[in-house]
């Protein structure tokens, strides 16, 4: 359609707002409340319009574009009165830097004082630079405020960990409270108290963690002001760098901006990019610096002497590597790689392995994932849709997993869709976040998930269900109901993580999926879980591994990954190849330091088979290298060619070229819920699939802490950087 905005003609799509309109034709409308992930909200006003043959001032983010509306954004009327709008907000805002006639000249004393307890003015406020209002201000031409100043006088909050919260800051947008209800689901503040009183806050001012909070940081995103502000750089200033990378810690792989400062990572914030689109959880938004810059991390090459670990130059460690690893090349020998490093890193490393070592048995570090889960039911894999796709699905069923606390950026996608009219649908034996969401809910017996989805196949079949049902534990009503909810017309998605219980659940569930022409998405727990599947299928089974490892079969043992080894683990020879001084280094032969993701960057592959590449964000820490370098220079102690590759990019190249990721076992690229699938239970009688599968439990190792408290794999690291952020 067209309409006129400030004298010109433009066009904008069906139900366009006038302010989206005016912004995708390149004018600028001023505003505090709107936000491009929320509904209009129409509170601070500052977005007043005209509009010709209407009488009044109008809010443009709620005002809905008509074909021939006439608007007005610029006229001195509505500048003064946008002035006025800002003036009024900044009466109960402190004001002193913003109207203050040395503002210019005050720059180079302000770098010390930001630490005080209580703000008065832009120099003293954590969001200084960063500020909306303080953009808004300038924009509409504020430099004086008429109106009496009130301070309000409220506590500074700083009981709950990552984040500060100073409500005198706070202009009561409602951003935080919005982001929190409408994106996350999760609704823990809101408003409360009325008028000159009114807050933002928490029942029975609860703090947030009581309340339920899963700090998110979504809340400290979204305010336009200092007054949600990240514990961590409360008082270091704007960054002095900034460089795109990707989360490490589980499959959905977000996009970050890493924010540095003095050559250091300080803070990584959501960017607004797919898949996350501007979203992260705590781990990824809180905890990043905390890991890279950790205390335990692996600064040099060390080799043990007369028992005791020394540092020591490259040269030497890896020579003493190879030295040890030769005498086990062959059926002796095994490796480890972790699902958190690059394509490029798996690449090498694999290949180092099967080509120079021989390895009889090359393993995950977090132990098999739900694709092996999968491969194990005798099921063909089904399409994974994106979390786009997800987001536009009319039925949604969670099967076994916690999706609010596991993948809390997959929980915003299946969340989008229930609020777009979407049926959420819950199959599990415990309780979880989402199913207050839920249309319909099974909760079967411990290890009873199978029997459900049987239950929800025959009902789509049209059989009896009644004493099944009973059999079952179940109610017959609710498996219908949830039935019926399956036969809807539109796309469905099925999510499903390794939490389901065994492969005779799993195979259930695909089946019904089939049977429903249902996309199927497999939860990732690590950045690049899905590319280290594709490299390892067939490689070695880690339960195999560890019964080696304490029979003492394993002459050498190379760990490319955090691993906690059996306490009775008797590796020949033992190689530990990480970023952090963990268990098992106190027990290593040689260690190598590697780099950590936002030094390597490289290429993962996340949960949807998205292929994300981030380049390097940080140098090199002190004598750390990324792991592909390693396998290079191990490789050419142990006297093997073709490894001689001169940057990440080469590796990658050799990748590609060997197709690896195309091979025909790889998980098929993704589909979406709306692209057409196998269907019906004969389609899976005619391939002859027989019921009885091994127990996907058996699969998957239990992740119990060590003893010494640090647990293991990627959930021990993060054990670890929560402990360092408590303290």
């Amino acid at each position: 359609m067209k309409l006129v905005i400030d004298g010109r003609t433009v066009s904008a799509p069906e139900g366009s707002t006038v302010y989206a309109a005016a912004r995708d034709n390149g004018v600028a409308i001023p505003t505090l409340c709107s936000h491009r992930r929320l509904a209009p909200y129409s509170a601070c006003r500052v977005c007043l319009v005209s509009v010709k043959g209407r009488p009044g001032f109008h809010p443009s983010c709620s005002l809905a574009a008509v074909e021939g509306m006439e608007v007005t954004t610029d006229s001195a009327e509505i500048k003064a009165l946008r002035r006025q709008i800002v003036e009024l907000i900044l009466s109960e805002h402190p004001s002193a830097c913003l109207v203050c006639l040395e503002k210019k000249n005050c720059d180079e004393h302000k770098g010390t004082i930001r630490k005080v307890g209580e703000t008065t003015g832009c120099v003293l406020c954590p969001g200084n630079k960063e500020c909306e209002l303080q953009e808004v201000a300038a924009k509409v031409g504020v430099d004086s405020v008429r109106f009496p100043a009130v301070f309000r006088d409220l506590e500074v909050k700083r009981r709950d960990p990552f984040f500060v919260q100073d409500y005198n800051l706070c202009i009561l947008c409602g951003r935080c409270v919005r982001m929190c209800s409408e994106v996350r689901g999760a609704s823990v503040i809101s408003f409360v108290h009325r008028g000159p009183t009114a807050v933002v806050g928490t029942a029975l001012d609860r703090s947030l963690a009581a309340a339920g909070c899963q700090f998110c940081g979504a809340c400290v995103d979204a305010c336009p002001t200092g007054a949600l502000t990240e514990r961590q750089v409360r008082s270091a200033g704007p960054a002095e760098e900034e460089a795109e990378t990707l989360c490490p810690y589980c499959g959905v792989g977000c996009r970050l901006t890493a924010e540095l400062r003095s050559g250091r990572l300080s803070a990584a914030v959501p960017a607004d990019a797919s898949p996350n689109e501007g979203q992260a959880c705590v781990r990824g938004r809180f905890t990043l610096a905390d890991a890279v810059n950790s205390p335990r991390r692996l600064l040099s090459p060390m080799v043990r002497k007369g028992g005791k670990l020394e540092p020591a130059s490259w040269d030497e460690a890896l020579a003493a590597a190879a030295e040890g690893l030769k005498a086990a090349q062959g059926q002796g020998c095994a490796m480890v790689l972790s699902g958190q490093a690059s394509l490029e890193d798996l690449h090498a490393l694999s290949k180092l392995g099967r080509e120079v070592l021989r390895a009889g048995s090359i393993v995950s570090s977090m132990g098999p994932s739900i694709l092996d889960g999968i491969a194990a039911s005798g099921l063909p894999f089904p399409p994974a849709p994106s979390l786009a796709d997800l987001a536009k699905a009319s039925t949604v069923l969670v099967a076994g997993e916690d999706l609010a606390v596991t993948h809390p950026v997959a929980w915003i996608s299946a969340f989008q869709a229930v609020s777009r009219g979407g049926r959420l649908l819950s199959v599990g034996s415990k309780d979880c976040r989402h199913d207050r969401h839920a249309a319909f809910r099974l909760k079967p017996r411990q290890g009873g998930e199978e029997a459900a989805f049987t239950l929800l196949a025959q009902a789509l079949e049209g059989g009896s269900l009644s004493e099944a049902c009973r059999s079952a534990g179940l109610p017959e009503d609710a498996v219908r109901g949830m039935a019926a909810e399956l036969k809807a017309d539109g796309p469905s998605v099925f999510i499903v993580g390794a939490s389901l219980g065994s492969s005779k659940a799993l195979s259930a569930l695909l089946k019904l999926a089939a049977l429903t022409k249902s996309a199927v998405l497999p939860l990732a727990e690590e950045s690049n879980t899905r590319g280290l599947w594709t490299l390892l299928r067939g490689s070695g089974d880690a339960h195999a591994l560890a019964g080696d490892l304490v029979a003492g079969k394993v002459r050498a043992l190379y760990l490319a990954g955090p691993m906690s080894l059996p306490q009775d683990a008797k590796p020949g020879f033992l190689v530990v190849q990480d970023c952090f001084d963990g268990p098992s280094c106190a027990r290593a032969d040689v260690v190598l330091p590697a780099a950590a993701f936002a030094e390597a960057g490289g290429t993962f592959m996340n949960m949807e088979g998205r292929a994300q590449t981030a380049e390097s964000a940080l140098p090199l820490l002190v004598e750390s290298k990324p792991d592909w370098w390693i396998a290079s220079a191990l490789a050419a102690k142990l006297g093997a060619s073709g490894f001689g590759w001169t940057d990440r990019s080469a590796v990658r190249a050799e990748l590609d070229a060997a197709r690896v990721l195309e091979a025909p076992a790889s998980v098929p690229a993704p589909a979406g819920p709306f692209a057409p699938r196998p269907s019906g239970t004969d389609y899976y009688r005619s391939l002859g699939l027989a019921d009885a599968s091994p127990d996907f439990r058996a699969l998957r190792p239990g992740r119990k802490p060590s003893a010494d408290g640090t647990g293991e794999g990627a959930a021990g690291r993060q054990d670890r950087v929560k402990d360092a952020c408590r303290s």
